[in-house]
């Protein structure tokens, strides 16, 4: 619901009637395994955008599914909890199966980062917003430890770079630990597990600039 509502959210924010601001290429990974652990990566947009990494805006608008939901609504005068159904666009759908190949996923983010980069030179660098609710099932010859081994993926994800600096990953834990919200940490003393803490270590640092505009 919260990536359906984001992507509602920049769709509106740059359409202006017929006019289609396509200000950036947008994409969605989901990433699973088997019940024999083979790694799946694929698009997590439905329909016709299924067929490409990256979709314009306008793409993005022409191709929702519309699902219809009760939303629960406050009438303000008598204060009752009343039901409405409303209509919603949908893009991404929820998928879960086997293990968490993070090593996986990571490549198939920097290869098509790495693409893009070389044909957008002049453009802000791309954002990777990586949620996850799962420890790393995958080792590597590098790093017998799982919790580790998608630390180097993830650095090779935040050496790409246009001229206007490197691509920057956000990382969101969802974690099943109890424990206080913990947002933009500048360090990792406070965070809940080994998974927060390796999570962290494959965050950007937010630029300046970004940190002003916030």
């Amino acid at each position: 619901k919260a990536i359906n509502r984001w992507l509602e959210n920049i769709v509106i924010q740059n359409t202006s009637g017929d006019d289609y601001k396509d200000r950036m290429d947008i994409g969605v990974i989901i990433y699973r395994t088997d019940l024999d652990a083979v790694p799946i990566i694929s698009n997590g947009l439905t329909g016709p955008l299924a067929e490409k990494d990256l979709v314009r805006i306008q793409e993005l608008s022409s191709n929702a599914e519309l699902e219809t939901l009760q939303k629960k609504i406050v009438d303000e005068d008598t204060g009752e909890i009343m039901e409405m159904p409303v209509q919603v666009p949908v893009w991404v759908k929820p998928v879960f199966e086997g293990g968490t190949p993070m090593c996986s996923a990571l490549h198939k983010c920097y290869e098509i980062l790495d693409n893009w980069t070389q044909q957008n030179p002049n453009s802000f660098p791309p954002l990777l917003v990586h949620i996850t609710d799962g420890e790393n099932t995958e080792e590597t010859d590098d790093s017998p430890d799982p919790v580790d081994a998608p630390i180097p993926y993830a650095d090779s994800v935040r050496s790409l770079a246009t001229n206007d600096g490197n691509v920057l990953i956000l990382n969101c834990h969802l974690s099943a630990l109890p424990g206080d919200q913990c947002l933009f940490p500048s360090n990792a003393e406070f965070l809940p597990d080994s998974l927060s803490r390796a999570l962290f270590q494959m965050s950007s640092t937010i630029p300046d600039k970004m940190r002003d505009l916030a």
